[in-house]
């Protein structure tokens, strides 16, 4: 895909780009790799291996540019030696409302960014910022091609303002983008509402290292009896849920699953995470006196053990952007 893309691209001032005439098969195996920015908000344990995997390959040079290194809402402990070459982009926040402890970034550092790397080809996770904003009209401007990576779906309900808007000002933007990236269909069906050819819309994993958990927790069930006693787990059946404390988590549909239960039926639910309904959940597991402990949010390396003590996951979200 990013080889494709600077093949199509324009050449511009400050960006030489590759030499596009015919190559021999030798040639083409001692070409030099494609430069590519990969900008995102934030480093998160379901980025950093496709990062690593990405970094390896011959064929790309990779720069990954950070918003922000940290996000309040998500304070993942990752370690600040990576597998690939990273930048954290000065800037500034805009918080969104008074009620939410997130932010719109602002990092026109970006700009000097991409000159400075001499990116060929430039992923865009997202348009959420005004950071990406910023990033894709450079494109635009310098005739770098551009990717759009995204978990947008066509399920949200969104306003008519809104829709307005995407309709007028976004998507046409968007549909200059030389491919985009899909975590799964419904983000797929998202890119190609858009505009997107569908065969210039390609899936990507969006996932943490699935093998290192699993042989993690493998490794816990050693110790299954003792982490179920630290938890305070007794005899009953013990089901897990992990993520974002949030309404299209589902979560109060998980709660009320389990009241219409028998109590000698009900699991014991570890409920981890954190977010904007964590004090309604608390305030309801106690309106119904459910058995659930509410753990708050753990690092990943905590993970497995929680894993291996459960018997059962559960994921009830409302929807998916896969």
């Amino acid at each position: 895909v990013f080889e494709n893309c600077c093949l199509k691209s324009v050449r511009h001032p400050g960006h030489p780009m590759p030499d596009h005439r015919p190559q021999s098969a030798e040639e083409s195996h001692h070409s030099r790799p494609v430069r590519l920015a990969w900008i995102v908000s934030t480093p998160t344990p379901y980025k950093q291996p496709f990062f690593e995997a990405l970094a390896a390959r011959e064929e790309v040079d990779l720069h990954v540019m950070f918003l922000q290194w940290s996000d309040p809402q998500r304070p993942w402990d990752l370690h600040k030696e990576q597998d690939y070459q990273y930048t954290v982009l000065s800037g500034f926040g805009i918080r969104r409302s008074l009620k939410r402890r997130s932010y719109l970034r602002v990092n026109l550092s970006v700009l000097q960014a991409l000159r400075r790397n001499r990116s060929e080809v430039v992923v865009v996770c997202g348009y959420d910022h005004p950071t990406m904003w910023i990033a894709m009209l450079y494109c635009l401007l310098t005739g770098i091609p551009f990717i759009q990576q995204g978990e947008s779906h066509t399920r949200k309900t969104r306003s008519r303002l809104k829709k307005w808007f995407k309709k007028k000002l976004l998507f046409p933007i968007l549909r200059q983008a030389r491919a985009a990236f899909a975590t799964g269909q419904g983000a797929r069906d998202y890119w190609t509402s858009t505009g997107i050819p569908a065969e210039r819309v390609y899936t990507v994993a969006n996932t943490p290292n699935v093998r290192q958990i699993q042989s993690a927790a493998e490794e816990a069930l050693d110790d299954r009896e003792s982490i179920r006693s630290q938890l305070d787990c007794g005899s009953r059946r013990v089901a897990i849920f992990v993520g974002r404390f949030d309404r299209v988590k589902g979560i109060d549909v998980l709660l009320d699953s389990i009241q219409r239960l028998p109590d000698e039926n009900r699991p014991l639910v570890l409920l981890v995470g954190d977010g904007p309904q964590r004090e309604s959940v608390i305030q309801q597991v106690s309106q119904l006196s459910l058995p659930v402990s509410v753990l708050g949010f753990r690092q990943p390396a905590e993970l497995p053990k929680l894993y291996a003590s459960a018997d059962y996951f559960v994921l009830p979200s409302r929807h998916e952007p896969w």
